[in-house]
């Protein structure tokens, strides 16, 4: 503003004196406050500078738009020729230079390399927000399994300035340039990301489910990962790598197909996002989403240019194309910025040959031949398409419980890390060091880590040796050792413990008792010996106030032992306690204590009633399981699945021992409508072939030839060498002694030896 008095410069040499010297002392200045920095011949704005620079370039550049579009006298007249080639050359030209420039400024190899592994710490960081450490790193090598599909058919295809990264809590982008790119190009590159990993996947868990294959642990969860996440990939959803397959094959020369089918792109993620509560999907969607405004200018200034079957033309030619559409008065008011990126945008598209009719219609197929592929390998080893019916029957979602929720709890305070301490116990004051390495035993008890373990026991023993005999904790040390002996020798620790504890008052004292006669029981010489154990272990829990789920286990223990001493009614007194002991709330009460206590209220009349048909008094029972019943919420919400699918299967079996036609007809259909909506859990083979054979026992009790038949096909189908080897014992050498679910295992059974299954391998 000082020197808007001074004489105007119009001396060429002095004014680019002038301008050397102003523009030196601005990075002068610049470098001080450490907003660039120099390479070489070149100065580059350090990060935090570009993106400041960069919003307030973009707000500025809105508020130029504005102040123009109220200024502009009427738009430059397209018809003048000598002005729209002056004006189309001065914008072809400006845009070659730009990117003359950002080509010879492309980053090094060692500097992909650096931005690659900041990128993958960055995701690790970031992930562990919401990812469990044990499973980010799976999560990692699936990502780079995938983006190194792509990185190395682009290699292979000759693609230019390629470079993979990982997006913090996203996923990863493998990048490269090939202007020329035809359709079957694009396609490799778009298949080599998600194909490698769903074969590596199905191979692996192909191999599994036929017993050749037997992974880790942690090589099963990168199967499972790496099945799932590059088949979602495969999806014909923008900007997946099947929606962008769809894109190349069938809207290249469609814009506004191209644009309606990122916009039905966005309304997938975004829904899903919130159906499955994914925030992962949600923020992918967000981000699309704003590349939309984007998207429609480039659909218009697409369908503006003219092209030719078959056409392929140079760089220039391309330029001119887009920038002449861009000439044209509905778009002469976008800034420079949207022109640039439109123009970067459609390069390729203009450059690289679109698919002829035959090459979309054979590229479909190779990918519908991708897609749909390892969906029916996973069918044919699973079990066949009944298996099918059945998952894709399922529900993803469930009602939610209908409760009043209350204040928010606290998030319960993280869970103690014993490994420290017990690593070091030397350092441990002494009476804690016991205390220390049985926890410690306990954690690595949870972890399955075995022989950590067995290490700490056995360092436990040393500890425990020295206490006097009556001492909780020398007890407790006793107990867990018997869980990692065999035999006569876990026996003997048993017995120890009872010795030292017996008679005690301490309640700690009394539920390690009680639990030590529950063991006990498991390896009773006779069905009275086992009674004896049980009915003590039910005192000790009584006498110390045992949690009810730990006292249900133990009663329920209790009745199958009565069961199998030939003590029924006392078996039915001890289930009709257990169901006693869960007294139904108020209607009104609708807290999520209550929920449970009816659920577990239900779920102990089952059991009841299974007995109670056992007994062969299947009216008590139907009589029973229809009180229960009319207690079922109007929508079987979450936590009533179970229960709800349980109490009609014992419905059902109920009138098929009443010999009532008409009553098991419409019991069983319940069933399995309860069946089909509630969670199925387990492998495919298992519970599918048990249903089928109830199917077929209900058939054969209701004379229905055609429900026989059906059920005698599936069990073909469903009998597998895996599904033998996982149902023998249970169907085939079983006597089911003691079981509350009599007669149907009984009768399971007996239609398993009928059909075959219980003959062969």
């Amino acid at each position: 503003m000082e020197a808007a008095g001074e004489a105007i410069v119009r001396d060429g040499p002095a004014f680019y004196a002038a301008d050397k010297l102003a523009t030196d002392s601005q990075v002068a200045h610049a470098e001080r406050l450490g907003l660039v920095r120099r390479e070489g011949p070149h100065w580059f704005l350090r990060w935090g500078a570009a993106l400041r620079y960069v919003v307030r370039w973009n707000l500025g550049q809105r508020r130029v738009n504005r102040v123009r579009a109220a200024l502009a006298p009427a738009p430059v007249d397209p018809v003048a020729p000598g002005n729209l080639e002056e004006r189309l050359q001065a914008e072809v030209d400006k845009y070659e230079k730009q990117l003359a420039l950002q080509r010879s400024l492309r980053w090094s190899t060692r500097r992909k390399w650096q931005m690659f592994a900041l990128s993958a710490l960055l995701f690790l960081g970031i992930g562990s927000l919401w990812i469990s450490w044990t499973f980010l790193p799976i999560l990692l090598a699936v990502i780079a399994l995938h983006e190194g599909g792509h990185f190395l058919a682009m290699k292979f295809l000759r693609f230019g300035n390629l470079s993979v990264f990982f997006v913090p809590g996203l996923g990863g982008l493998a990048s490269g340039e090939k202007p020329t790119a035809g359709p079957w190009e694009k396609l490799l590159v778009y298949l080599a990301g998600p194909v490698p990993g769903i074969l590596l996947a199905s191979a692996g868990l192909a191999g599994m489910v036929t017993g050749t294959f037997v992974p880790s642990p942690w090589f099963i969860e990168f199967l499972i990962a790496c099945l799932i996440i590059n088949y979602l990939n495969l999806l014909p959803v923008s900007p997946l790598d099947g929606g962008r397959i769809v894109e190349t094959l069938l809207f290249a020369r469609l814009p506004a197909a191209r644009f309606g089918f990122a916009v039905l792109g966005v309304l997938v993620l975004l829904g899903a996002g919130a159906r499955l509560d994914d925030v992962v999907l949600l923020v992918v969607g967000a981000l699309v989403g704003l590349s939309l405004p984007h998207q429609w200018r480039v659909m218009r200034v697409d369908r503006s240019i003219e092209r030719k079957a078959g056409e392929t033309i140079t760089e220039r030619a391309a330029m001119e194309r887009i920038f002449g559409a861009l000439q044209r008065p509905a778009f002469a008011r976008w800034d420079a910025l949207a022109r640039q990126s439109i123009a970067t945008s459609l390069m390729p598209e203009l450059q690289g040959r679109q698919a002829r009719f035959f090459e979309s219609v054979c590229g479909m197929a190779v990918y519908l031949l991708c897609l749909f592929g390892p969906l029916v390998l996973a069918l044919q080893v699973s079990g066949g398409w009944q298996t099918a019916a059945l998952l894709f029957g399922m529900r993803q979602s469930y009602v939610a419980d209908d409760i009043d929720r209350g204040p928010s709890r606290e998030a319960p305070p993280a869970r103690r890390d014993w490994y420290p301490e017990a690593e070091n116990v030397a350092s441990v004051a002494p009476a804690q060091r016991l205390h220390v390495l049985l926890r410690a035993a306990e954690q690595a008890h949870d972890e399955y880590e075995e022989e950590r373990r067995r290490r700490y026991l056995q360092a436990a023993w040393t500890e425990a040796e020295k206490r006097p005999s009556g001492d909780v904790e020398r007890a407790e040390a006793l107990f867990q050792l018997s869980a990692i002996e065999d035999g006569e020798s876990a026996q003997t620790r048993l017995r120890q413990v009872v010795q030292e504890q017996e008679g005690t008052t301490d309640r700690r004292a009394l539920l390690l008792l009680a639990r030590v006669k529950e063991n006990l029981a498991l390896g009773a010489a006779t069905a009275g010996d086992e009674v004896a154990q049980l009915e003590q272990a039910v005192a000790h829990r009584k006498s110390a106030e045992s949690d009810a789920q730990g006292m249900q286990s133990a009663q329920s223990a209790l009745a199958r032992a009565y069961d199998r001493n030939g003590q029924a009614a006392q078996a039915e007194a001890v289930l009709r306690r257990i169901v006693d002991a869960h007294v139904i709330p108020s209607p009104a009460d609708r807290s999520g204590d209550a929920l449970r206590t009816r659920v577990q209220r239900t779920e102990a009349e089952i059991n009841l009633a299974w007995y109670l048909i056992s007994l062969h008094r299947p009216g008590e029972a139907v009589q029973l399981l229809q009180h229960a019943t009319a207690r079922l919420p109007a929508k079987v919400s979450i936590s009533w699945q179970h229960a709800n699918q349980r109490l009609h299967e014992a419905l059902s079996w109920a009138h098929l021992v009443q010999r009532d036609q008409a009553a098991l007809r419409g019991a069983w259909s319940t069933y399995e409508t309860s069946r089909r909506e509630g969670a199925w859990a387990g492998r495919p083979d298992g519970p599918f072939l048990l249903h089928e054979i109830d199917r077929l026992i209900v058939a054969q009790a209701l004379n229905d030839e055609a429900m026989k038949a059906k059920a005698e096909a599936a069990i073909k189908v469903s009998d597998t060498p895996q599904a033998r080897r996982q149902l023998r014992f249970q169907l085939c050498e079983s006597s089911w002694s003691g079981s509350f679910e009599m007669p149907k295992p009984a009768a399971r059974t007996e239609v398993a030896r009928s059909v075959g299954f219980c003959g062969g391998s």
